[in-house]
Formats: structure tokens, C-alpha cells, sequence
């Protein structure tokens, strides 16, 4: 059976700052994403949906909304000030003019890039954290090795070892961003359908 929204154990502070309703649809500006019995449907995009508190000292950058429900329903405990928080859901392909916006209005931000723990994820963590910065880098990957070019260096990572930290570590960065990744699944989301089926069967 297809899981939907409302089989989600959502609290009622998280449904409040999505402003979740029975109708899981949530607007780009030029798209919409949605989740419900047919599937999720993530748009394409060059805007973005943002959630919270745009003056928020904390902003998480996802892929989707319906993302950011589920890390935040997961990681609730970490994030139980939601007032100081702001969500900002890219779409399907992440896009340097997006992370040019963020960085011009969101300065000084801590950010949390919550993009999943498959290799194309783990490289949109080090592509976003590097656009956020006005750096330019190239990412080539073959046979189990990630090639990673920036201005004239370039370094060598093993695929399943690639980090965000790897990455910041190995070309000497600071800055002020992390990652947060669901611990036995490649999104939250798969992880909260997870918990959901599991409680549909038992």
C-alpha cells in the first residue's frame, strides 16, 4: 500500500512550521512538489520553496520538502527551536545561480546540507558548499575514484570514502557548513516510510 503524509508519525510542531495539510503540495513558483498515493513528485527547478524564518541563524538545504519533514521529524530533538530555523528546498538538480541567492541572502549562515548518503548526494554536498563559496571546481568519477579539481590542484578520493569533510580537509577549507545524513538509508524519507510500513504490519 502506498504510504502518504498522513501515515507519517509527524509531531505537531513540525506540521505547524510546514504548514502541512491533507494535501501534500508545496509550490516553487514555476513548479510544484507533491506526495501523495500516486507517488513524489519533485520538480526541476531554478527557484526554490523556502519554509521558516528567513532571519534564522540555522538554514537547511534539501532536495525537497517533503525531505525536510522527514529529517526533521527524525532529528527533531536537534532541531526543537524551530523558530530559529529556515528550510530551502532546491528541486531534483541543484543549480549554482540557487546557491548564488543563498549565499547573497543568507550570509553568515550556519548551513545544513541534507542532500542524502548515495555518491551523486555526496557530491552535491561538496558542489553546494564549494558554489557557496564562490570557488569553481571540476568532479570527474571513474572506476571507483572521484577526481576533484580546484583552481590548480587536484585531489584523489576513494567513492565510499568521499565526505564533505573529506573534501574541506584534504583542499584546506573552513566554513561554516555540515552535513547530516540518515544513518541506514540513502534519504530520511526512506527512512520514515521505513518506520511507517513497519507499523502497517506488524
Amino acid at each position: 500500500m502506498p504510504i502518504v503524509l498522513s501515515d507519517l508519525e509527524i509531531s505537531t510542531e513540525v506540521r505547524c512550521f510546514f504548514a502541512l495539510t491533507t494535501e501534500a503540495v508545496f509550490d516553487y513558483g514555476n513548479d510544484r512538489e507533491s506526495f501523495d498515493e500516486k507517488g513524489h513528485r519533485v520538480p526541476s527547478t531554478r527557484n526554490v520553496w523556502l519554509g521558516g524564518n528567513r532571519h534564522a541563524q540555522t538554514l537547511i538545504v534539501v532536495y525537497s520538502v517533503v525531505e525536510a519533514v522527514a529529517m526533521l521529524t527524525i532529528n527533531f530533538q536537534r532541531f526543537s527551536n524551530l523558530d530559529n530555523l529556515a528550510v530551502i528546498a532546491l528541486g531534483t538538480r541543484v543549480r549554482r545561480e540557487q546557491m548564488d541567492w543563498i549565499r547573497q541572502a543568507f550570509p553568515r549562515r550556519k548551513i545544513v546540507l541534507a542532500f542524502g548518503n548515495d555518491l551523486a548526494a555526496r557530491i552535491t554536498d561538496i558542489k553546494a558548499a564549494a558554489w557557496l563559496q564562490q570557488h569553481y571546481v571540476r568532479i570527474s568519477y571513474h572506476d571507483q575514484l572521484v577526481t576533484i579539481s580546484k583552481n590548480e590542484t587536484t585531489r584523489f578520493f576513494n567513492a565510499e570514502s568521499l565526505t564533505l569533510v573529506a573534501y574541506k580537509r584534504m583542499f584546506g577549507i573552513r566554513n561554516n557548513f555540515r552535513t547530516m545524513k540518515p544513518k541506514l538509508f540513502n534519504t530520511f524519507l526512506e527512512q520514515i516510510k521505513y518506520d511507517a510500513s513497519r507499523r502497517h504490519t506488524d
